[in-house]
């Protein structure tokens, strides 16, 4: 999938660099290197943007996203006014690895217009503390993303959806099967895993352990926080579902690079 490192990873947003409207006026018709992400909202047919050999017509509710360090042309189409145009926000981050365009489809036409047009009109004003509403705004764009991509009625993951609903509710209760997941989607376990690798690039173990790792994580600062001395891996391990401290301690290495105790002290 071109844009699973977007809708399957969480990603730091570090600031926002511009939120605009774009028009005519301001559109270059080449882009080289761009310099930070950007995620642009399209109410109507307003240009065709070239990378490489792909090409995109964003339309009608669309979003557009622009990867970092990008080269594309742009192509306005003739019949826009000067007064059209799209939204756009840009923005930084140090951990988003998305590397490929995209062109995003939301289920409702018009659901992300108000987020974009609000940010534009916060950005413009710059009364105090506009930065942080705008922040506010993208992550409310960033999270409706992901909750359409994954609920989306198209292709697999409408199948698997019942499999990952269970799997957010119980992942830290103890072990998941296969067998049971399939049997809650009405279909074999090798239909399951080739569905959950075609959606999110995953099986559906390493998708249980990914959850249970970031939950980890959150347990490992948060004791860190409250006794930097003293913590025991064990219990972390068993809230996060884990039966073998041993087991828990080799995928998180492998997950993040840290031993659990390394981790606390970074």
């Amino acid at each position: 999938m071109e844009n699973e490192k977007f809708f399957n990873n969480y990603f730091h947003v570090y600031d926002i660099e511009l939120v605009l409207f774009v028009t005519p006026e301001l559109t270059s018709s080449r882009m080289e290197n761009r310099k930070n992400f950007g995620l642009v909202y399209y109410p109507g047919v307003y240009s065709k943007l070239q990378f490489g050999k792909k090409s995109f017509l964003p339309e009608n509710g669309q979003i557009m996203f622009f990867p970092k360090n990008a080269t594309y042309d742009v192509s306005v189409e003739k019949n826009i006014s000067d007064k059209g145009g799209c939204w756009a926000i840009n923005f930084s981050s140090p951990d988003l690895t998305q590397t490929e365009p995209f062109v995003f489809t939301p289920k409702s036409q018009n659901a992300f217009s108000p987020y974009f047009v609000k940010a534009e009109k916060v950005w413009r004003e710059k009364r105090p503390g506009y930065r942080e509403k705008c922040m506010e705004y993208l992550f409310a764009i960033i999270a409706a993303m992901k909750a359409d991509a994954v609920y989306s009625p198209s292709a697999h993951k409408k199948i698997i959806a019942p499999a990952v609903d269970y799997i957010h509710e119980n992942y830290s209760g103890g072990k998941i099967y296969s067998s049971s997941l399939a049997s809650l989607c009405g279909i074999s376990e090798v239909y399951l895993r080739k569905l959950f690798a075609e959606a999110y690039g995953l099986s559906p173990v390493d998708y249980i352990n990914a959850l249970k790792i970031e939950r980890a994580k959150d347990l490992l600062r948060e004791s860190a926080q409250k006794d930097k001395k003293e913590f025991r891996v064990g219990e972390i391990a068993r809230l996060c579902g884990f039966t073998d401290v041993f087991y828990f301690t080799r995928l998180f290495k492998n997950t993040t690079g840290f031993t659990p105790s390394e981790y606390i002290k970074k």
